[in-house]
């Protein structure tokens, strides 16, 4: 067995939703990015994949070879301007925790880090709209990968 980027997702997304609690999830290219008229905290989940990726078992057959693929998890955590960086902090924390040491069969974390930003206008992830001028900002990086056999 293996998994794929999309099995990869479908597994962190469901992880997201089930141990982070506080703060309103988003995920990538979801249309729910609807922002309450009342800036509240939230957290907007994306995956990129480097490119990189290797052979780290050869073997004879079919499914006997296995492919290691490299990609991070990141979490843009948003609070109301005028919170402070410490309720950004607090608010990005549990997302770190839950994933520091997530591992299920072919797909690991390989740790968590959480990176103050500041105000949100400095930082707008793909797809979300320009009102992240109204929040403060870190970002939770969580190096992965995902084994794919053939």
């Amino acid at each position: 067995m293996s998994i794929d980027i999309a099995d990869a997702w479908t597994l962190l997304k469901a992880r997201a939703e089930a141990e982070v609690t506080g703060v309103t999830l988003l995920f990538a290219f979801e249309d729910n990015y609807d922002l309450p008229d009342t800036p509240a905290p939230f957290a907007f989940f994306e995956i990129v994949s480097d490119g990189r990726g290797d052979f780290i078992e050869v073997g004879a057959g079919r499914a006997s070879n296995r492919f290691r693929n490299r990609a991070m998890l990141n979490a843009f955590v948003f609070v109301p301007v005028g919170w402070g960086m410490q309720a950004a902090l607090d608010a990005a924390e549990p997302i770190a925790k839950a994933f520091r040491r997530y591992a299920v069969p072919y797909l690991k974390s390989q740790g968590a880090t959480v990176h103050p930003v500041g105000e949100g206008a400095q930082l707008v992830p793909p797809g979300l709209s320009s009102a992240a001028g109204n929040y403060s900002a870190c970002v939770v990086e969580i190096p992965l990968y995902f084994d794919q056999t053939d």
